[in-house]
């Protein structure tokens, strides 16, 4: 499976770089795990728009994991496309937020379907599995099973997902990394990850581990101290599985 990160960062991003935006296909199926600003460029420059995508999950329904939503589907409109993909929500977030910035006949291009936490859903040669996350709203991090055996974990936003890391075995994990190490307090408070915690959870498993949702604070304190087996993707990065 194909991982493209095309957007990396928080919701107020480094400088050159998006909100989180993750591209995963395994030559069967495409899945936007998160849709932030900035997205649809980086689909674009790739060749790609809604038309090529199987479906988007999102993670929990703060803007800057959809916002990016309303640029794909204008240009879809403009394309005169008029099928429809799936919105995959999990638990009981609702669709309306999300349905809300889209215009018009924009909103038919999207089609919500609900996945239950902890059951497997399957899109394609694809099977995702929602997993509850902690957050200062409703959220969920996902598991993504791809056709060709390949396995990725995506947190969220969340505070560390110590529990489902550690009986994660092989793959990637994908976790977000919002606060530098100073600020871990505050990460509690709002239910993010801190650095220090995030390098802490890539040590107990035996996955690759990937950090997204970066503040300019935490990828300079990731640029200080290049932990050992830790990628810290830049914006339309790819990662094979």
């Amino acid at each position: 499976m194909l991982v493209s990160f095309l957007g990396t960062g928080c919701s107020a991003p480094p400088p050159g770089r998006g909100e989180v935006c993750i591209l995963l296909d395994d030559g069967r199926t495409r899945i936007l795990l998160d849709v932030g600003a900035g997205c649809y460029s980086r689909l674009a420059a790739r060749g790609l728009w809604l038309r090529d995508i199987d479906a988007v999950y999102v993670s929990h329904l703060h803007i800057d994991h959809y916002g990016g939503l309303g640029e794909i589907i204008v240009d879809a409109l403009i394309k005169g496309y008029r099928g429809s993909k799936p919105l995959l929500l999990a638990g009981g977030l609702e669709p309306e937020p999300v349905l809300g910035i889209l215009p018009g006949r924009g909103r038919l291009l999207l089609k919500p379907r609900r996945l239950m936490p902890m059951r497997p859903y399957r899109v394609g040669s694809m099977i995702l599995e929602a997993v509850p996350s902690v957050h200062s709203v409703e959220s969920y991090a996902v598991i993504v099973r791809a056709g060709d055996g390949s396995m990725l974990l995506y947190s969220g936003d969340t505070r560390p997902l110590y529990s489902v890391v550690k009986d994660f075995e092989g793959g990637l994990v994908v976790h977000e990394a919002t606060a530098p190490t100073n600020m871990c307090r505050e990460a509690m408070e709002t239910g993010h990850t801190c650095v220090e915690e995030a390098l802490r959870l890539a040590g107990m498993t035996s996955a690759a581990t990937a950090l997204v949702h970066l503040s300019t604070e935490s990828l300079r304190e990731l640029w200080l101290r290049r932990p050992r087996g830790v990628l810290v993707p830049g914006d339309d990065t790819d990662f094979y599985l």
